[in-house]
């Protein structure tokens, strides 16, 4: 095989594969709040994307009990998010381990709208009692970064070009 045309097909299988990546998503991110008593609680709490933005958001909360700091899994977690002096859409939001990867978490995922400060309020129960904590964030737009697919064609169309002008023929064609 020519090197001209190996070359061609490295870059056509790097294109390939940057098309074919997806997005690692995992319970994470910026940490809010640290190990912070409340109630029977102690609460730790994680909000991505990183940075804040507009949009689909995850706050990710771990819960452990405040004496024995072993991880709390019967508590109902609800995630109060509010817009802090402009306009957004806010909501209380449950969440959940079904929605987050590591079962030990629970997480919320929701939409909030409009760039600013945002306060979020974590609130926690189960039998042994209640318990919440208070942060505030703030959210700004999304940037080119955070769309993946518009971010992969601008990525790709480069290495497909490079690729195709590599493939080309140098021979003249008959007329």
């Amino acid at each position: 095989m020519r090197p001209r045309r190996r070359s061609a097909r490295t870059a056509l299988l790097v294109g390939a594969a940057l098309l074919t990546a997806s997005v690692a998503l995992a319970n994470g991110g910026t940490v809010r709040v640290s190990r912070k008593p409340s109630g029977p609680f102690l609460f730790t709490v994680y909000t991505e994307p990183t940075p804040l933005r507009t949009g689909a958001i995850d706050v990710t909360v771990l819960l452990q009990d405040r004496e024995t700091e072993e991880t709390i899994l019967d508590a109902t977690v609800y995630v109060e998010a509010v817009p802090v002096g402009h306009e957004g859409t806010g909501g209380t939001f449950a969440a959940s381990r079904e929605q987050a990867t590591n079962k030990l978490f629970q997480s919320a995922k929701f939409p909030i709208e409009g760039p600013g400060l945002w306060r979020f309020t974590v609130q926690a129960a189960n039998a042994a009692g209640n318990g919440s904590v208070r942060f505030e964030a703030e959210a700004t737009e999304p940037t080119l970064l955070d769309r993946p697919v518009l971010l992969t064609v601008l990525v790709l169309l480069p290495v497909l070009l490079v690729g195709w002008l590599l493939t080309r023929s140098d021979e003249p064609r008959e007329a």
